[in-house]
């Protein structure tokens, strides 16, 4: 087992075993990376150096440039968005970083990183508040992202769980 220190809380167990799933699908659907120009992906490939470094601000402040040069191409703006939203998130400024996961949804459905966007609200919401957000945030992920659909489920039995052992606040209990 892990050094109790080192074991993740039941909130972060639910979110890793949300993006394990997530990912299962993004290992199995074409991505991003053709998808880049190079500078496109030298600057997506810096602001990740800086985010494994914690120098979050200047992580998000290449990633706002990066989206802000890249008005024409909605694929990569809404990565540099999305990745903007993770950066900010990890940073502590999750109200930002649901601003920002919730433009790429809304702007950006039909581009790849709008999938990831959804579940990182819906699992963001779960940190912030009540989970009824949360939950309907993976109702959406489910119906718009069929490929996603494990991905929400495995959150959605984890908030549930989460709501019984009294760690998440559920509407009407």
């Amino acid at each position: 087992g892990f050094h109790p220190s080192l074991r993740p809380s039941v909130s972060e167990a639910a979110g890793l075993r949300a993006v394990f799933a997530a990912l299962l699908v993004w290992a199995l659907t074409p991505g991003m990376a053709g998808a880049l120009s190079d500078a496109a992906a030298k600057d997506m490939e810096k602001a990740m150096e800086l985010r494994v470094a914690k120098k979050y601000d200047e992580a998000a402040a290449i990633l706002r440039g990066l989206a802000g040069r890249s008005a024409a191409d909605p694929e990569t703006r809404s990565e540099a968005l999305y990745q903007q939203g993770l950066t900010l998130q990890e940073s502590g400024r999750l109200a930002e970083a649901l601003d920002l996961f919730d433009s790429v949804v809304r702007e950006y459905p039909g581009q790849p990183s709008a999938p990831y966007a959804q579940l990182a609200w819906s699992l963001g919401q779960a940190r912030s508040g009540p989970s009824d957000k949360a939950m309907a945030g993976l109702d959406v992920l489910m119906a718009r992202y069929p490929r996603f659909g494990a991905a929400g489920l495995l959150a959605m039995g984890d908030l549930q769980e989460q709501a019984v052992k009294g760690n998440l606040q559920v509407p009407g209990q």
